[in-house]
């Protein structure tokens, strides 16, 4: 019989201890101070602007916002959208940046066929960068996707100089009677004041 009393003491001892010890060790994980769980909400966001642009002709649209960004005087602008480029479209949807250049791209527009054969990049010396999206000599046969492209500082595109800067955004395309291939038939310009 004391030695039934002697286990029930030792059982109650260790679940005492137990609970004693995953207390303790929830109160360390809940109060550590090196939790990185902790995220800045649009830190050095300085303006957002939305945008949302229709080629009649082709149906080709683009939607989305512009985050302009100033971290200590070094200005990005992000561009975040969604795109959709009609089955006879040639043109597709291009974002041009004036005075700065391409900092990244990522986009699924027909990503299961590989998107670089249909996302393209120019930094023109000194003028703009850009990013086409199904823009060629012929139609790529349409789709949809989504896309978020950086523009920044490169060693040849600088804002510094320029009070204002703008985005120049076009979709779809036409011929002209006589067969002249024009892109970009509907265009909207986004001034960026920085």
């Amino acid at each position: 019989m004391k030695d039934l009393e002697n286990e029930k003491k030792t059982v109650l001892t260790c679940l005492f201890v137990a609970v004693i010890c995953i207390t303790f060790v929830t109160l360390l994980l809940l109060y550590n101070s090196d939790d990185t769980t902790v995220t800045d909400i649009n830190e050095d966001v300085v303006d957002v602007k939305s945008f949302n642009i229709v080629d009649e002709g082709t149906g080709t649209y683009t939607d989305g916002t512009v985050f302009i960004i100033n971290s200590n005087g070094d200005l990005k602008v992000k561009v975040i959208a969604e795109l959709f480029i009609g089955d006879q479209d040639f043109g597709g949807v291009t974002y041009s940046m004036e005075h700065l250049g391409v900092s990244s791209v990522f986009c699924d527009y027909r990503f299961e066929d590989d998107s670089t054969a249909y996302v393209h990049t120019l930094d023109h010396l000194g003028e703009y960068g850009r990013v086409e999206v199904a823009s060629s000599q012929e139609p790529t046969g349409g789709g949809k996707g989504y896309i978020e492209v950086e523009f920044g500082s490169t060693n040849t595109l600088s804002p510094s100089g320029h009070e204002n800067l703008e985005l120049i955004i076009g979709v779809g395309s036409k011929i002209l009677p006589g067969g002249t291939k024009v892109w970009g038939n509907t265009t909207e310009t986004i001034v960026i004041e920085h």
